[in-house]
C-alpha cells in the first residue's frame, strides 16, 4: 500500500509512506506533518483511497501534466493508473505512486464539476444525503408560513391565522378574501405578502387600492410586517426602476394611468383591495383581468358578500377562488 493516494476527512489528500501496525501518511496540504493512523483488519482507519479527477493538474517529477484518463486498481493491491498529457503534448500512462496532484485552495465545486471529474462518492453516501434532503423538505412543508406568522408585529386572531394558513398552504395562491369590514383582510394579505418576501426577497408585488387607502397600506406594511418599505410611484411620477424591488402601492387611478407599464412587469403577486369596484369600472376590470392572467399569485379583497351582488354582475377573474370557511367568512 506504500505510495497509495488516500483521503482523510480532516487532513485532506496524502500519500502512504510506511505501513505495518501503523500507517504513516504525508498530506499534501501539510507537507511537514506525518500522521500515524492505526490499522484495523489490514486497512487504515479513516482513510479512503483517492482517485484523481479527470482534468486535474498533477506533477510527475518536475514536469506538469493533466489527467486525461484513469484505470482504478483492484482492491488494496493494485495502483490506480492514469493517462496524463504533458505541456509539450506527450501522452503517457503512469501509476499513482509517482503522480502528485496539485491540491487547489478550498472552493465551492458544483455537482456538474464533480461529475465531469468523476469524483462522485458512493451510493451509500448519496442515500444518506437524499434522506437528509427529503427530511429537510418535509420540515419546510410542515412549517410553511410559520416564520411569517411569528415575525409579524401583530396579535393574530384565530380566523386571521386560519385564512392566511389556507392561502399559504396552497401552491396556487389565487383567492378572494371576503371577510366583513374590520375583521382584518389587510392583515391577512400582509401575512401572505410577508411570507413571499421572506422566501423571495426581490419578489415583484403590486398592491392596487382606492386612493384613500394607499397611506393605510403603506403604514400597515411598514409598522406590522418587519418594516418593509413599499414604494408609491404616484408621489414621484415613476412606476419602477430596474434597481428597486420594493412592493408597489398604487391607487385605482394611478393603476389605470400606468396600465402599460404594469402589464409589462412579471408580477409575483397582485393584491387588489376593495375589489368590488372592478365591477363598475370597465377599464379597471380589464386591467385587473390582464394582470390576473399574467401574475403568479392573486389576492382580491372585498367586504361585500358574494350573494348580495346582482346575478348579472357576478364576473370572476381567471383562476380566482372563493372558499367559505367554517365561520361563514370567505377566504
Amino acid at each position: 500500500m506504500i505510495g497509495f493516494l488516500v483521503k482523510h476527512p480532516g487532513n485532506g489528500v496524502g500519500r502512504i509512506e510506511t505501513e505495518g501496525e501503523v500507517f504513516s501518511v504525508r498530506f499534501f496540504d501539510k507537507p511537514q506533518k506525518l500522521v500515524a493512523i492505526a490499522a484495523e483488519n489490514g486497512r487504515p482507519v479513516n482513510l479512503d483511497r483517492f482517485l484523481i479527477g479527470l482534468g486535474s493538474r498533477c506533477v510527475l517529477g518536475k514536469l506538469a501534466c493533466i489527467v486525461k484518463g484513469r484505470r482504478p486498481g483492484k482492491g488494496l493491491t493494485e495502483f490506480h493508473k492514469y493517462e496524463v498529457e504533458f505541456d509539450n503534448g506527450r501522452l503517457d500512462e503512469v501509476t499513482e505512486d509517482v503522480l502528485t496532484p496539485e491540491i487547489p485552495a478550498a472552493r465551492a465545486v458544483s455537482p456538474l464539476e464533480i461529475l465531469l471529474q468523476l469524483q462522485q462518492e458512493g451510493h451509500g453516501i448519496f442515500s444518506c444525503r437524499e434522506n437528509l434532503v427529503n427530511i429537510y423538505l418535509q420540515t419546510l412543508r410542515t412549517g410553511v408560513g410559520i416564520p411569517a406568522l411569528l415575525a409579524s408585529r401583530i396579535d393574530l386572531r384565530p380566523h386571521q391565522a386560519y385564512v392566511a394558513g389556507v392561502v399559504l398552504l396552497d401552491r396556487q395562491q389565487r383567492y378572494l378574501l371576503a371577510d366583513e369590514v374590520g375583521l382584518g383582510k389587510t392583515i391577512e394579505a400582509g401575512i401572505i405578502i410577508h411570507d413571499l418576501l421572506s422566501r423571495k426577497a426581490k419578489a415583484r408585488i403590486l398592491i392596487i387600492c382606492p386612493g384613500a387607502l394607499t397611506q393605510q397600506w403603506l403604514s400597515e406594511m411598514y409598522a406590522k410586517f418587519a418594516g418593509r418599505i413599499c414604494r408609491m410611484p404616484e408621489l414621484n411620477g415613476t412606476c419602477r426602476s430596474s434597481q428597486e424591488e420594493e412592493p408597489i402601492i398604487l391607487s385605482f387611478i394611478g393603476a389605470r394611468e400606468r396600465s402599460t407599464q404594469l402589464l409589462a412587469q412579471p408580477w409575483d403577486l397582485v393584491v387588489i383591495d376593495e375589489a368590488h369596484h372592478l365591477l363598475v369600472v370597465p377599464e379597471l376590470y380589464k386591467l385587473a383581468k390582464k394582470l390576473s392572467a399574467a401574475a403568479h399569485a392573486l389576492l382580491l379583497l372585498s367586504a361585500l358578500p358574494a350573494q348580495h351582488r346582482r346575478a348579472g354582475s357576478r364576473q370572476e377573474l381567471p383562476g380566482t377562488l372563493h372558499t367559505p370557511d367554517q365561520t361563514g367568512h370567505g377566504t
